[in-house]
Formats: C-alpha cells, structure tokens, sequence
C-alpha cells in the first residue's frame, strides 16, 4: 500500500512521534506523561520502528494496534530487504546500522513482524477538520500533497533529506 487515509475526526487527540528505534520504554514513558488514551487517542509513527533500542519486536508489535499508525521507514526497508533477499550485503548494511538485534531475535517470529512491516503505507494522509497532513519517513519531494505518481517515490520518502538540507542551507544564509 502505498498511501493510507485516516480520518482523524474521531479521536481525542491525535500525536505523531519520530523515530523510535526500539525504544518501546521511552514511549511508553511519554504515553504516561500526556496521559494518552489507547481507546480515544492516535499515534502516528513516521516509521524506523526497529534497531538501535533494547526492544525491536516490541516495536515492531505496535503494528496493528488501533490506537498506533505508522509509516515504513528506511530501517524497516533495510530490514525486509536483509531477510528476502540473496545477498549478504543487505545483510550487512543492516547490521552495520543497527540490525543486531536480530541474531538473538526469534527468527520465524521476527520475520513475521518483519514481512508485516514492509506492508507499511509509505505516506498517511490524515484528515482532520480541515486540515490535511501528510506523514512520509524522510522527504515528501513535492510542496503540496497530490495523490500523483512521482519518480523514485520510494527511495524519496525513505532516505531523502533534501528539504531538510535547503532548510539549514537558507538558515545559515539568513544568519551570514
């Protein structure tokens, strides 16, 4: 699936959270801090569920639940690709960001989350009153959302940080 819409008209509050790299106790901690209710609230998650954390799975769990949304990230791609595919440089290139939790994961359980993951919406477009926000991993190339293809949209929204670099770039150009 490469877009999913949500209406967010029926929720309480809806809150979006970056990367969480498998850390499932930090978000759980500020869950309890905003008092988040799992019956009326929304998490949005803009993907990289797994590596880095103490609890990849547990991460990789939250896919599913009703109250959690998420995007795929470059980490879920990185690891759909090491277990699919015949080549061990995948393999390796995830490893080396992060993967290593997998070799003391269960494999056919990880694999399950895994494969799960890579079904993952790149974009959600949620719709709110008459607002309309678009959540992607890295970089949605385009200033205003269209349901148009564009080129190389996967690698875009998973691994582009162009807008993000112009960004800095006119900042340091407005300080000079």
């Amino acid at each position: 699936m490469f877009i999913k819409s949500i209406d967010g008209n029926g929720y309480r509050n809806i809150y979006a959270v970056g990367d969480l790299h498998g850390e499932i106790t930090k978000l759980n901690a500020a869950l309890d801090d905003i008092n988040f209710d799992k019956g009326q609230d929304l998490l949005v998650s803009v993907g990289d569920l797994i590596d880095r954390g103490e609890d990849s799975i547990a991460c990789l769990e939250l896919i599913g639940e009703p109250w959690f949304e998420v995007v795929m990230g470059n980490h879920e791609k990185m690891a759909y690709d090491a277990i699919t595919k015949e080549d061990e440089d995948y393999l390796v290139h995830w490893f080396h960001n992060g993967g290593g939790w997998y070799l003391k994961a269960d494999k056919v359980y990880a694999d399950t989350l895994i494969k799960k993951a890579a079904l993952l919406p790149l974009i959600i477009e949620l719709n709110y009153g008459d607002r309309n926000v678009v959540f992607c991993h890295a970089d949605y190339p385009l200033d205003k959302f269209t349901y148009d293809d564009f080129k190389d949209s996967e690698m875009h929204l998973l691994w582009s940080r162009e807008r993000i670099e112009r960004s800095l770039e006119n900042e340091s150009t407005a300080i000079e």
